[in-house]
């Protein structure tokens, strides 16, 4: 199979100006307004190389604040871009255009510094998007009508996909191959096996009463959510599981006996079993915990399930690294312990290599960084992969 040179110099040039364009457009995962106009920034974008573009609305985020009240807050729409629907098969693309950044953090706008382009998303994952855009216009200069694609762009991935785990859950049941566009590591590894991830709200109700004259009659929700606190920390058990109680709010004044305390925390098993043991032990933790007058009510305000490095996935990853290294890109896989959208499609049973993004660093600071000579380089890596998957050179096993 010939490698035909691309990106042009000319397509690089382009591909600058819609990063610069993309990371110029705010879009903190809570900001839906904002988001909701990058995402037609980025539907403009795709617009270029597919049949359809859509924006699709998600479910409101649930919130569940320091009075232990449930609220909801509106978040971003997801982009869908599809080529070629009818083709009988299809590779799943996925991305997302939200950031951590609020208005607050100060980090508005790319600037160049010395080799590198700093920037609100810039790696994470606006690059990623103008990888996946050059990566598809060079499979579509010859494309293969038997294969047709589609591609997902969530503003909620930064918050854990809330809103749209099910929409690209349900994509993934009818592709045969995922590609994700996170940013590589710094050195341009991909990831391999990550953990899951569950972000989780306990609210804790207890009785007040005055500290002094009726301390017997109340029932202490801090109390019980040191207890809490406690037992999560002590679930612990790496590298099955890690548990990170990590914020916890109650109590109004020192001299009453507190009536609700909200604990929050994260958990991360690293299989589907450890993941399910986790289950079981917290609710033996909340049953305990939850007595004597106290109640403990549970919210799970994200999951992503965990990602394995299942024998599939390891001919994916390798077959990738084999393709990298044919273009000239020494790359290898690793295993990490963060999560994404990944962790999505191979819960639904999509076997996917998820960071073929550019290379770069800082991610969720202020300091977030990209290589730009990446961006030519990880954009041919994606069009040799969809001719692979075409042809069915690259295929993970059944």
């Amino acid at each position: 199979m010939g490698l035909a040179p691309f990106p042009s110099d000319g397509l690089l040039t382009e591909a600058h100006r819609h990063l610069d364009r993309l990371v110029r457009l705010p879009s903190w995962s809570l900001a839906a307004d904002d988001a909701t106009a990058c995402a037609h920034a980025v539907a403009d974008l795709f617009g270029e190389v597919a049949d359809e573009v859509s924006l699709v609305p998600v479910a409101d985020l649930e919130v569940v604040d320091d009075r232990g009240e449930v609220g909801r807050r509106p978040l971003g729409p997801v982009v869908r871009a599809v080529r070629r629907p009818r083709a009988p098969r299809r590779v799943l693309l996925v991305g997302h255009y939200d950031t951590v950044f609020g208005p607050s953090s100060g980090f508005t706008a790319p600037f160049v510094d010395g080799p590198v382009v700093r920037g609100p998303g810039v790696v994470d994952a606006k690059g990623g998007l103008v990888v996946a855009w050059l990566g598809l216009l060079g499979f579509e200069a010859d494309p293969d009508p038997e294969l047709g694609w589609e591609l997902l762009v969530v503003g909620d991935e930064e918050i854990g996909s809330p809103g749209s785990s099910e929409l690209l859950a349900s994509a993934a049941r009818g592709a045969e191959v995922g590609l994700g566009y996170e940013p590589s590591m710094p050195d341009g590894s991909l990831a391999g096996a990550r953990p899951g991830s569950l972000n989780l709200a306990h609210v804790v109700r207890g009785r007040a009463a005055h500290a002094g004259r009726e301390h017997h009659l109340g029932r202490n929700a801090v109390v019980a959510a040191a207890r809490l606190v406690a037992a999560l920390a002590d679930l612990s058990d790496p590298p099955a599981l890690l548990t990170n109680p990590g914020m916890v709010s109650g109590g109004a004044a020192t001299n009453i006996v507190p009536d609700l305390a909200v604990v929050r925390s994260n958990a991360r098993p690293v299989d589907p079993e450890a993941e399910a043991e986790f289950l079981d032990a917290l609710t033996e933790i909340e049953i305990v915990v939850g007595s004597d007058g106290i109640t403990v009510e549970r919210h799970v305000t994200s999951h992503r399930p965990p990602k394995p490095l299942t024998g599939a996935y390891r001919h994916l990853l390798d077959a990738t690294v084999a393709v990298a290294g044919e273009l000239g890109m020494a790359t290898r896989w690793v295993a990490s312990g963060g999560v994404c959208d990944g962790n999505v499609l191979a819960g639904a049973g999509l076997v996917n290599v998820d960071n073929l993004g550019p290379v770069g660093g800082d991610l969720h600071q202020t300091t977030e960084y990209l290589d730009p000579d990446s961006l030519g380089p990880r954009a041919r890596l994606t069009t040799e992969l969809l001719r692979r998957v075409a042809d069915r050179t690259l295929a993970a096993p059944s």
